[in-house]
C-alpha cells in the first residue's frame, strides 16, 4: 500500500445466512493500513440494498418485490456492508462509496449521473460514471 495514491476495495462474499464480517474486517484492516502508510482516498463498493430506503430502486417490481426478497436473503451481507459503510465515513479519509443495484457484463454501455449529494441516477447496467 505504501507509495499508492488510492485504494479501491471491492471485496465479496455470497449470501450467507451465517453472520457476514468481511466487509466490516476488510474495512478496519484497510482503514489503518491506509493510515499507515499515509494513503488518503478510499473508494469502497457496497450495495443499493444497503439501505433500502433510498431508490427509487427500478420500478414497482423491483421495489416491491425483487427487492425486499433479495434483502430479506442477503440481510447478514447488507447488514456488514452497512457496517463497512460506517467505518468507512469515520475514518477521517477522502472516501467514496459505490452502492451499485447491480454489476452485469452487457454488450451496451450506460450512463451514470451523480447529483449534488451524491446519490446517482440510474439509466442502466453501470458502466462507467458521467461527473
Amino acid at each position: 500500500m505504501a507509495g499508492q495514491d488510492a485504494v479501491l476495495s471491492s471485496l465479496g462474499v455470497p449470501y450467507s445466512r451465517q453472520p457476514v464480517t468481511v466487509y466490516s474486517t476488510g474495512a478496519t484492516n484497510v482503514v489503518a493500513a491506509m493510515r499507515q502508510h499515509q494513503v488518503r482516498r478510499l473508494v469502497c463498493v457496497s450495495a443499493s440494498l444497503t439501505d433500502p430506503t433510498l431508490g427509487p430502486h427500478g420500478g414497482f417490481f423491483v421495489d416491491k418485490v425483487a427487492g425486499p426478497l433479495v434483502a430479506y436473503f442477503g440481510r447478514t451481507v447488507y447488514a456488514d456492508m452497512a457496517r463497512m459503510e460506517s467505518l468507512v465515513r469515520a475514518s477521517g479519509l477522502d472516501w467514496t462509496v459505490m452502492r451499485p443495484s447491480g454489476l452485469f457484463e452487457t454488450g451496451h454501455v450506460t450512463d451514470y449521473r451523480t447529483a449534488e449529494d451524491g446519490t446517482a441516477a440510474r439509466t442502466g447496467d453501470i458502466r462507467r460514471v458521467v461527473p
